[in-house]
């Protein structure tokens, strides 16, 4: 079974998340779930103020998320919007032990301390809120076998008798 983080886990994420530079990692992950190396891979550029390109397609984001993503990218000179004081690129490795740092100070814990959970919640949110499948695609970028299991997974629909609906 997919494990995702609840609306409530979500807000207290964010509460724990003080770092300006870490609620941005986290807010970004969930809002377009994107996986940490296309985090890690964007660009000054590649935001605006409804979107994030993101590895070849569009992601959509509030427009408070892209004014703390300009304020926080402004206050350094790396192309990319999420850098270190040594490096002009944030590494993969230093995000999953950021996220995981948080993810483990959670009320109840998470089994799967890992960033990849952000990107689970953000479709399993987008799913209990009846985005279409296609519009998740876009914005995740799963392949679409991936995202079927998931989907199926994750969807609330009752199952209904298959030899009812043709009757």
């Amino acid at each position: 079974m997919v494990e995702y983080l609840t609306q409530q886990q979500i807000r207290r994420l964010r509460e724990l998340a003080r770092a300006p530079r870490d609620a941005l990692l986290i807010e970004v992950q969930y809002q377009t779930g994107c996986s940490v190396s296309e985090l890690v891979s964007i660009r000054k550029e590649d935001v605006s103020p409804t979107h994030i390109h993101i590895n070849g397609r569009t992601c959509f984001i509030t427009k408070t998320l892209f004014s703390d993503l300009t304020s926080y990218a402004r206050s350094h000179e790396s192309p990319f919007v999420f850098a270190t004081r040594q490096s002009p690129q944030l590494t993969p490795k230093r995000v999953q032990q950021i996220v995981k740092h948080y993810l483990k100070q959670l009320p109840g814990g998470v089994d799967k301390a890992t960033p990849h959970i952000l990107r689970y919640t953000h479709i399993a949110h987008a799913i209990k809120q009846h985005i279409p499948f296609s519009t998740i695609k876009q914005q995740t970028g799963l392949g679409e076998l991936r995202l079927s299991q998931l989907f199926s997974e994750l969807s609330d629909d009752k199952p209904q008798d298959y030899g009812k609906v043709f009757a």
